[in-house]
């Protein structure tokens, strides 16, 4: 069975993801439910779109910033590149995120929100969308060595990134538990056929035993409907012949 590419699977404990509004984790107790932060305004989450979504067609997508990791808008059509600039504000919600229910972990009314704005500014018509997501849960074992987990995960994106339809890598700080979750959205499920072929990717998949002491995967459709007035999560099929299947679409 064809592999996804599961980045997750190499989160990096020491670098925090670059979120507008998101805050380290690392000395925070898992089980506590205390909110990370107050939800920003939407004029806040304007700001942050004109500022970091300019008219180049490389965006930030995750984690790193550099060239090689840059989603180049180019190669996926308007509704993916409208998700993957709204997606930047992204950020978790919740202390114990590597715990939580994925619906409840995030900011999803604000990315939400960012998006309609978006699609009012292009004056785009927005038909129903949806897009494939990958959620790694993990334990990090005591023997993990975290420079070469760093290592392996940076070189994983640039061989993800290379697909053309990862729109959104995001990966917290382990718990005091060793507990995180890390998470991509993808275009859809064929894209990340490519994204897994990978050498290191493949080496990754090898010592995921080694690296974690507990870890699961989750898959999901992550659906937006039409004008963007609804949107929830469903869990994936693994079916291709499934007619709710996400396809590719320019």
């Amino acid at each position: 069975m064809q592999q996804d590419h599961l980045l997750g699977t190499l989160g990096w404990p020491f670098q925090a993801p670059n979120s507008a509004y998101g805050v380290s984790t690392t000395d925070i107790e898992a089980d506590t439910l205390i909110p990370l932060h107050p939800i920003p305004s939407s004029q806040q989450v304007y700001e942050f779109l004109q500022r970091y979504c300019s008219q180049d067609s490389l965006l930030v997508v995750s984690p790193y910033t550099s060239h090689p990791h840059l989603l180049d808008l180019n190669r996926v059509g308007k509704p993916q590149q409208l998700m993957a600039k709204a997606l930047t504000v992204m950020s978790s919600l919740r202390r114990d995120f590597a715990i939580a229910p994925y619906d409840e972990a995030f900011n999803w009314p604000t990315v939400i929100n960012a998006l309609k704005g978006l699609v009012k500014d292009e004056g785009f018509s927005w038909q129903r969308q949806e897009f494939y997501v990958i959620i790694f849960r993990s334990t990090l074992a005591p023997t993990t060595d975290y420079l070469r987990l760093g290592e392996m995960d940076e070189k994983a994106h640039i061989e993800a990134t290379k697909s053309g339809g990862l729109l959104k890598y995001w990966f917290g700080e382990p718990d005091v538990h060793g507990r995180n979750l890390a998470t991509c959205i993808w275009r859809c499920h064929e894209d990340t056929k490519g994204g897994s072929q990978g050498d290191t990717h493949q080496t990754a998949m090898k010592r995921t035993k080694h690296i974690f002491a507990k870890w699961a995967v989750e898959r999901k459709k992550f659906v937006v409907g039409p004008h963007v007035q609804q949107w929830w999560f469903e869990d994936w099929q693994e079916d291709s012949s499934s007619s709710n299947n996400p396809k590719c679409k320019l």
